[in-house]
């Protein structure tokens, strides 16, 4: 609605009696209405409001904003009181109270939150046809056929993708020559980035931080890492939601069960309110990722590709101290090269051993060895090279 209709609304609002803006406020939907033509701040006043019941100082109202916006507090203030959303009290707060309008608070309660009774109430059938039918019937009907989309809108491409989609459970046609096809609840999910359907699986019954993919054995973990590498490229067309702080402290505002179940995945959970979620990037944390199979740079990626628009604004966008020590939590399992091979010890003389050592050398495939205890080990694909040299040249 744009600012003319909203001058309007609050001008002919304004002339209205007392009594007949009790009576309007006695509506849910005439409540929704005025809230959502409100001043920003003013609304954030009365959702602090809504389910407190007695008198706040006026005081305490004045500290909700900054010093420098007293101008935008004495409009909301002003625009409440006009409206008759809230009034001012006598009480034995020094200044004054402010006390919202018990009607209009039960009413915008109703609609932001449900309940009441329904706008048309039960109209009934108001005709004498036979062919009519009742609202129950109908809401079933609509319940039944759902929203069905045609087929012949397609081009060819997109109905080889059609059924790719019928093939994974992500939509339903009755058959493959059927004119119109739904899309499932679990393509939804997909699409939201919800996991409903895993955690029904896993069997809890609210949001789980273990579910995917958390909990993976570290067979799975050349699977786990491709799929978040996939995930952290994909979503970078998002807007972000990811904040870092230099003490490894991350805030995401996402309220998705798989975004929170990725963050768990490099992070320590700390915290998970309604749309944010707290964690801790430790050296525990990192290690974890890095045994599924995730790398410190997967890691980095994922964190950039999500930040959030504030820390785009920085450079470079990821705090120097943070993606320093990740990548040297990386190089701590990189202090230790496992290769296989073969031991050859034994030797009766030095020159014997020198022998085979030199062969081994000049073939690349000497790993270690010991002049003073006669011992070498050379790897194992060059092991049957060296056997033969050793067979070929040692004394009878």
């Amino acid at each position: 609605m744009g600012s003319h209709s909203s001058s309007s609304i609050f001008e002919y609002l304004k002339n209205v009696g007392a009594h007949m803006l009790d009576e309007l406020y006695t509506h849910p939907p005439t409540c929704l209405v005025v809230f959502r033509e409100l001043p920003e701040l003013a609304k954030h006043i009365v959702m602090r409001l809504l389910f407190i019941e007695q008198p706040i100082p006026k005081s305490i109202v004045s500290g909700w904003v900054e010093k420098g916006s007293s101008a935008l507090l004495n409009d909301s203030c002003k625009a409440l009181t006009v409206l008759r959303i809230w009034h001012s009290t006598d009480t034995n707060v020094s200044g004054g109270s402010w006390s919202l309008n018990k009607k209009y608070q039960e009413s915008i309660r109703i609609s932001l939150f449900g309940g009441g009774k329904p706008l048309l109430g039960d109209l009934g059938i108001v005709t004498n046809d036979k062919c009519s039918k009742s609202v129950d019937f109908l809401k079933s009907y609509a319940s039944e056929r759902w929203d069905s989309y045609p087929v012949d809108a397609l081009s060819i491409a997109q109905q080889e993708v059609l059924q790719h989609m019928r093939e994974l459970g992500l939509a339903y046609q009755r058959k493959r020559t059927a004119p119109r096809f739904y899309v499932t609840p679990l393509a939804l999910d997909v699409a939201g980035g919800h996991t409903n359907f895993l955690e029904s699986k896993s069997g809890g019954g609210g949001p789980q931080l273990g579910v995917i993919p958390t909990g993976v054995s570290k067979s799975d973990s050349s699977d786990t890492n491709r799929m978040f590498a996939q995930i952290s490229v994909s979503s970078s067309s998002d807007i972000g939601y990811i904040l870092l702080e230099t003490n490894f402290r991350l805030y995401a505002y996402t309220d998705s069960p798989l975004r929170t179940a990725l963050l768990s995945l490099f992070s320590k959970i700390r915290a998970r309110f309604p749309n944010l979620v707290v964690a801790d990037i430790t050296r525990d944390s990192v290690r974890e990722a890095l045994i599924r199979g995730i790398t410190a740079n997967q890691i980095l990626s994922f964190l950039t590709s999500n930040a959030h628009p504030d820390m785009l604004l920085n450079n470079p966008i990821l705090p120097p101290t943070l993606t320093d020590q990740i990548r040297l939590w990386e190089l701590e399992r990189d202090r230790f090269v496992f290769q296989e091979g073969c031991l050859y010890e034994q030797f009766s003389r030095n020159t014997d051993f020198e022998l085979v050592r030199d062969y081994a050398k000049n073939i690349g495939v000497l790993l270690w060895e010991n002049p003073e205890r006669r011992l070498m080990v050379v790897s194992k694909s060059g092991h049957e090279d060296v056997r033969k040299f050793w067979k070929h040249k040692r004394p009878s």
